[in-house]
């Protein structure tokens, strides 16, 4: 092989030496008739992957210039870019390769370096290297202004400014105005130049910017003209873009229905690009849309779908991302094996994308590392033929001297000054070859340290890792780790013996037939499996094999990472053990044990006592829940509740029923603990029916004593009571029916208003159910009618859930949280809940805070309740077009919130019944909306059982202002 690229080599210089002789301008034309027909016979192809092809054959069939050399990669780069990236990026290195070896003064040169940056910068970028794509970017920027390049300064201005928006810190304006500015400068000379496809880019990255920025209403605004400009230009690559980014602007504003539709487009799009890779990225979004909106089943299909593409992709970044959804997916949906399983596969990928990023990068340096050897070698000979010619030529110009001689001596010293000046100039060529070979070999000898440093750091790992060959199955790397866990200081030479060193001859057989090719052909294989170390013992390993494909897609190199899990095992064993022994334990105690799920009662283990206790089968599937044990079902309400207070019971009693329905009485004993995994309820119970027999027969017994001795003893007391018992009687009867009147009243005002309040919604839905079951409404008025039924059922919905409301605010049944916890967020959150309804109206909301902190002791549910009552009254009884104003403020001991409308105002005798309950008043709502006189009354209570105040302040004509104020301290 070497041989014969020598000829070829030989024959390139001798044509070199023939152009010398035809002339600069001849061979420039060739030389544009040659790339020209290559230009039009790939262009006449009916589709790009003839024209890469017929480029690729182009590339290694002919030994070019490098000038031609430059102009088919630089096309190359342009043809794999939207769907191979890193193969673009692969030729763009190539392209810098050799226009680093031209001379740094040639135009030509210089223009051939230009073109290498363009191709760097936008393989970068797709391959998400925003940190290299910078680098280069200024490189190019330079480069195009020296040459007044627009073309190439564009794509610099562009490159610099998406890659600083990508590294720049979330909301530094500085960076942020930077980024901006490189695009705007990218985006003038794009429209001037009429070059859509950069246009469309400009426009998505300034969107990006901003949608980083949070300021979702600028990025939709540019992504939406990326969209027209990437529909108009055909350019599918962009219009993905763009609609994914719309869709997460819409995703982050709260219109999920809008960015669903969004990704899908967007989706629609990339798979007309056919690049796996990017794919997943609409996936991704499609998968956290679903599980914003709570539909997890379509979420995990599309979670599933995006781990396909990504795997089939070999992206790993994307597998990770899908696995993490997975994960969370499942969790959700109670799958926590499964989540589990892909919980541990995400973690694999996550270790073993570092390490496959510096596999992909030796695999790089050693492409060019070929590269500039050749170069090197072309150098060489070019320097020794040039010598061997201007050998040559001093031959002929000794023979040239001694036939002259005699003829002509002034001819004999032109013909010597001549050759003086041909071997000065030779030898200055020479001088500058030798310069280039050295500078090419001091950089091969630093990319030769980088790949030490790569080696070093693989050395240093504790996992287990080789590198082999797949065609001839050479072992080309194996770190430290691995050769001192098989015991050699070099590793053997080729897969099969490494194989046979690590596993059994069997085992090592079937991996050498079933999975080295399952991994060639689906690229990736996981799992566990077991190694024999240096002494013979064994060791459990995770392991990650992988294939790599060259350039041409082709199988390359396979690379394996394995992790020692061996004591992790060990645990897993030990903990099964632990658990035989504990079950073994609990069947042997001589009283009942039950185990159950601590967050529904399932049943996990019984007994045999227990079993015989209850009738149970051995089959603790059919075995009830823990509830069905108890006679009285809150009494394991109060168990728990106990439980969670003291952390453990000893010894209560309880009555309790087996399935068939019979009775008897135990001793509860309850701590909680894990068992076999779960949080579960450990239950000892000590059966004392007998015992509370007796007690209850004894007890009877001596009532039945007592109640003889109290009756002898009531009837001579009789006589002489029985006056004053009728005159406190009279008086108990007398206070009892004053209560009953005034509840009787309250009775039949309740009635009155809720027979008032629920008569009218009802009589509405009867009239309309009515004319829906005549046949008189219309297909099309169907939903107006839907609508009219649901309006009257959420009136009677309200009113009775205040009634329920009221009533255990005054029985004493609701039980508050009181925590310390920040107002603000909660008063913004009511404020956005109201600003929609608030617009309908023409209605500004305002609110503000004196402090960055409002921190209160409170029931925050309580108080949402508050707040949506207060600010829904100030938008309910505010005139169209007024404003409500809401205030945050705090003292040393208190926390202020005030509520402000435009409203008519409260009266003075309004005034006083206006915390009372169905308090009707002369205020009016300005838009019809329905009130049931209780949403104040409500209010009260609840702040005043939160150990704060609530009032109002009003002059009529001029709105009114609520107040609640709650201590900042706990009370």
């Amino acid at each position: 092989m070497k041989q014969i690229m020598q000829k070829k080599s030989v024959c390139y210089h001798r044509r070199h030496i023939e152009r010398v002789w035809i002339g600069q301008m001849g061979w420039g034309v060739a030389r544009f008739l040659v790339i020209s027909l290559v230009m039009t016979f790939a262009s006449i192809s009916d589709a790009a992957a003839n024209e890469r092809d017929s480029l690729r054959n182009v590339l290694m069939a002919h030994t070019l210039h490098d000038t031609d050399r430059a102009e088919v990669l630089e096309r190359l780069v342009w043809l794999y870019m939207d769907t191979k990236p890193d193969t673009a990026l692969l030729y763009a290195r190539r392209l810098y390769a050799i226009a680093s070896g031209g001379s740094e003064e040639n135009r030509a040169t210089k223009r051939m370096m230009s073109a290498a940056l363009t191709a760097l910068v936008n393989g970068y970028t797709n391959a998400d290297k925003p940190d290299k794509v910078l680098q280069y970017a200024f490189q190019l920027l330079r480069l195009s202004e020296d040459l007044h390049d627009t073309v190439r300064l564009a794509h610099a201005l562009y490159a610099a400014g998406f890659a600083s928006g990508q590294l720049s810190t979330k909301n530094n304006p500085d960076e942020n105005a930077s980024a901006l500015q490189y695009l705007q400068r990218a985006l003038a000379l794009a429209r001037q130049q009429q070059d859509g496809r950069l246009t469309v880019e400009c426009y998505n990255a300034m969107g990006r910017i901003y949608r980083k920025e949070r300021l979702f209403d600028s990025a939709m605004h540019y992504h939406t003209r990326a969209l027209e400009l990437a529909t108009l230009y055909d350019i599918p690559a962009q219009q993905g873009w763009a609609l994914n980014s719309i869709a997460i602007c819409y995703e982050n504003t709260g219109n999920l229905a809008k960015a669903l539709e969004n990704a899908m487009a967007s989706l629609r799009c990339y798979e007309r690009v056919g690049n796996p890779t990017t794919i997943a990225f609409p996936l991704n979004t499609i998968t956290r849309l679903y599980q914003k909106s709570g539909n997890l089943q379509q979420a995990l299909l599309f979670a599933k779908r995006s781990l396909a593409v990504a795997t089939a992709a070999q992206a790993r970044s994307a597998q990770y991302r899908s696995c993490e959804s997975l994960a969370e997916i499942l969790e959700s949906l109670g799958d926590y094996q499964g989540a589990l399983a892909y919980q541990r596969r995400s973690v694999v990928l996550r270790d073993s994308i570092a390490v496959l990023e510096h596999i992909d990068d030796f695999r790089l340096l050693q492409a060019e590392a070929e590269l500039h050897q050749s170069q090197r070698e072309r150098v060489l000979l070019l320097n020794e033929q040039a010598a061997q010619h201007l050998a040559l030529q001093r031959q002929q110009i000794i023979v040239g001297v001694v036939i002259s001689f005699l003829l002509l001596f002034a001819v004999l010293l032109l013909l010597l000054l001549r050759a003086r000046r041909v071997v000065r100039r030779r030898n200055m060529q020479l001088e500058r070859a030798t310069e280039k070979v050295q500078e090419q070999m001091r950089i091969q000898a630093a990319q030769h340290l980088e790949i030490v440093k790569f080696k070093r750091v693989l050395d240093e790992s504790t996992d287990y890792i080789v590198m082999s060959d797949v065609n001839t199955s050479k072992i080309l790397y194996m770190n430290k780790a691995y050769r001192t866990l098989i015991g050699v200081d070099a590793p053997p030479e080729t897969l099969e013996e490494l194989m046979n060193i690590v596993y059994p001859h069997d085992i090592a057989e079937r991996v050498l037939r079933e999975s080295i090719p399952h991994v060639i052909e689906y690229g990736i294989l996981t799992g566990e499996t077991a190694l024999l170390d240096a002494r013979g013992g064994q060791v459990l390993v995770l392991h990650t094999t992988v294939c790599h494909k060259d350039e041409h897609g082709s199988s390359a190199l396979l690379s394996s990472i394995m992790r020692d899990v061996t004591e992790r095992k060990h645990q897993e064993q030990a903990l099964e053990q632990s658990n035989a022994r504990l079950r073994s334990l609990l069947e042997t105690v001589p009283f009942s044990i039950a185990v159950t799920r601590r967050s529904d009662g399932k049943p996990l283990f019984n007994n045999a006592p227990m079993q015989k206790q209850n009738g149970l089968s051995p089959n603790i599937d059919e075995h009830p829940y823990a509830l069905d044990y108890y006679e009285h079902p809150e009494d394991r309400a109060r168990v728990l509740a106990e439980l969670t207070t003291k952390g453990r019971i000893d010894s209560i009693e309880l009555a309790l029923k087996t399935p068939a329905g019979e009775h008897w009485w135990a001793l509860l004993s309850m701590v909680p603990m894990d068992f076999e995994g779960e949080p579960a309820l450990f239950s000892a119970f000590q059966g004392i029916t007998e015992r509370k027999q007796a007690e209850e027969h004894l007890r009877r017994t001596s009532e039945e004593i007592l109640h003889q001795k109290d009756l002898l003893e009531e009837q001579a007391r009789d006589i002489e009571l029985a006056n004053s018992q009728l005159e406190a009687i009279n008086e108990v009867l007398t206070e009892r029916n004053k209560q009953l009147l005034e509840l009787d009243h309250e009775k039949n005002e309740i009635m009155g208003i809720v027979t008032h309040d629920l008569k009218n919604p009802i009589a509405a839905i009867r009239g309309l159910v009515g004319l829906i079951n005549d046949g008189a409404v219309e297909a099309e008025q169907m939903a107006e009618v839907h609508a009219q039924i649901a309006v009257a059922a959420d009136r009677m919905m309200m009113l009775v859930n205040n009634l329920l409301d009221i009533n255990r605010l005054e029985s004493g049944a609701t039980a508050f949280r009181i925590v310390e916890f920040d107002l603000l967020p909660l008063v913004e959150s009511v404020v956005w809940q109201y600003r929609v309804h608030a617009e309908a109206k023409n209605i500004t909301m305002h609110h503000s805070s004196t402090s960055a902190s409002n921190r209160a002791f409170a029931d925050e549910q309580a108080m949402m309740q508050v707040l949506d009552n207060i600010i829904s009254n100030a938008v309910k009884y505010s005139p169209h077009g007024k404003c409500v104003f809401v205030r945050l403020s705090n003292s040393e001991t208190t926390v202020r919130v005030e509520v402000q409308d435009e409203g008519e105002g409260i009266s003075a005798d309004d005034m006083k019944k206006l915390f009372g309950k169905f308090a009707r008043l002369a205020a009016r709502p300005t838009g019809g909306e329905h009130s049931t006189g209780l949403g104040l009354s409500i209010v009260k209570k609840i702040v005043e059982a939160m150990n704060g105040r609530v009032w109002c302040e009003s002059e009529l004509g001029k709105g009114a202002t609520f107040i609640v104020e709650l201590p900042c301290r706990n009370m």
